[in-house]
């Protein structure tokens, strides 16, 4: 696992010349997915450098974006990427907390008896591949500590280490680091998705299904 400095010190924003550079790097690297927790405006050099990355056999996957919006945001509506958006289960954080905002009415199958529900924030459109746990999730902050996050950046991490775990113990991980490959990934993670009721403008093919141990 590697991970790739866009961010400048006290920046507010990362400048797509890192952020294309840093996908390159990855694919030089040998990076099977490259995880997109971004989200901005159309951009060639950055669709370029995802191009790059998928003629070298790796595949990005990244945030459909927290505006609520019916198109996601880029880099995730490009071509290659895998735009996830975000579900949530009801109850999994303690009643009238700030993250009881995230709720909506579109609901859809139960899982371990707890009821999904689309967050209220989640970009969606037909660009959408796959969705994950993205609400109130727990994740390291800065000064060595733990908190609660919310977002598509927190759902798309997640849907890449799913597909990651499926990669692993896959034939498609020994094939040539070409075009082929990166497509052969994405098919795989598609066929290994669960149905959670939802449009397929929110849900894609389904939630990220982790392999069984």
């Amino acid at each position: 696992m590697l991970s790739y400095r866009i961010f400048k010190s006290g920046a507010e924003y990362a400048s797509t010349f890192d952020i294309s550079t840093a996908i390159k790097q990855a694919a030089a690297d040998g990076c099977d997915l490259i995880n997109l927790s971004i989200g901005g405006a159309e951009d060639g050099a950055v669709k370029d450098a995802i191009d790059l990355a998928g003629e070298a056999g790796c595949v990005c996957i990244a945030a459909t974006g927290n505006d609520g919006h019916d198109t996601v945001d880029y880099p995730a509506g490009y071509k290659r990427c895998m735009a996830v958006s975000v579900i949530g289960l009801e109850a999994s954080w303690p009643a009238g907390t700030y993250v009881d905002w995230t709720l909506s009415k579109v609901t859809g199958k139960q899982i371990a008896g707890s009821q999904t529900f689309f967050a209220s924030f989640s970009n969606r459109g037909f660009k959408v591949a796959m969705t994950a746990p993205g609400v109130a999730i727990v994740s390291t902050i800065l000064g060595n500590r733990w908190g609660v996050m919310t977002g598509t950046s927190m759902a798309t991490p997640i849907a890449t280490g799913v597909v990651a775990r499926r990669l692993a113990g896959s034939p498609v991980f020994d094939l040539p680091r070409d075009a082929a490959r990166s497509q052969a990934i994405v098919d795989l993670a598609l066929a290994n998705t669960e149905d959670l009721g939802f449009t397929a403008s929110r849900q894609g093919k389904g939630l990220a299904r982790q392999s069984r141990p």
